[in-house]
């Protein structure tokens, strides 16, 4: 009878999910998110200049047609900025992981890549034209621009142990001592996560699909681990590398540094001398 029941459940669990009801409105305050996430991570000074003085953010959204397997529900969109030459690629996942018999969902779209697209796309009809008002939204990032979101103890944990079972770029081992760790703050429209470890001089870069704040993602898959050595894996462009996702670019570096130095999360942490990752046996965070 046990069998039985879990049996039913998976079944359950495999069954494509019902169509959307398109999707929920892409509301100011989401809106807001995005671009706050945009204003840390993508923006620079050029965005204000090519954004002029229109009193209104234009947005333009669109359904991206992805082929994706039979029981592979997730959705994605394109939010297009022609103001700011940016469009987002967003992905609300949803899909199920049959040999643990959960489903991956996330509760937003979350952002996935950015680009920069300096010409407005030729199929213009394909989107819906949305306009936000340009002030209310300054005033947001303004009176946001300092708040922040930072991992908790029990995340920490198992950023570590992702850290300590993913391949890094060096065998050298780790001197025991103190270790300094700065952790960017969470993005709540994206499944990102950058740790710059000053002491070995890496840039680490965690992502997923599931939403990587909630605990229940820790039962349900991996968290893919990415080591940057800033000694070795940054260029000033990706061109000398052929693209190659084992570099980052100088200017990106940059930005990963100050949204974990200036406005991230500092922290102490102990360890034994082992070879990869540190065991966090006392941690002591820095106020800023």
């Amino acid at each position: 009878m046990k069998h039985f029941l879990m049996a039913l459940v998976l079944l359950a669990l495999l069954r494509p999910a019902p169509a959307a009801n398109d999707d929920p409105p892409f509301t100011s305050d989401y809106i807001h998110e995005i671009c706050r996430h945009l204003y840390r991570w993508e923006m620079d000074e050029t965005s204000v200049i090519r954004a002029g003085a229109d009193d209104h953010l234009h947005v333009w959204v669109r359904k991206l047609e992805v082929k994706l397997d039979d029981k592979d529900a997730s959705r994605y969109r394109e939010l297009y900025f022609p103001q700011l030459q940016l469009a987002a690629t967003l992905k609300k996942a949803d899909y199920v992981i049959p040999e643990l018999g959960q489903r991956v969902q996330n509760r937003d779209y979350m952002v996935q890549m950015v680009e920069r697209v300096e010409k407005v796309p030729t199929n213009e009809a394909a989107y819906t034209q949305l306009e936000f008002k340009r002030k209310e939204l300054e005033d947001y990032l303004f009176q946001t621009r300092a708040q922040r979101e930072y991992p908790d103890q029990a995340l920490r944990e198992r950023l570590r142990v992702a850290l300590r079972n993913a391949k890094s770029p060096s065998d050298t081992p780790l001197a025991a001592g103190p270790q300094t760790i700065y952790i960017s703050s969470i993005s709540p429209v994206s499944n990102e996560l950058w740790v710059f470890w000053e002491t070995r001089g890496w840039l680490i870069k965690y992502s997923s699909d599931s939403d990587i704040h909630n605990p229940a993602f820790w039962e349900i898959e991996k968290v893919g681990v990415h080591v940057y050595d800033l000694a070795k894996d940054v260029v000033v462009s990706l061109d000398e590398v052929q693209g190659s996702h084992a570099f980052i670019t100088r200017d990106w570096a940059a930005r990963a540094l100050f949204n974990c130095v200036t406005f991230g999360q500092r922290l102490e942490i102990t360890s034994t001398a082992e070879k990869n990752a540190p065991l966090a046996v006392q941690e002591k965070p820095h106020p800023k």
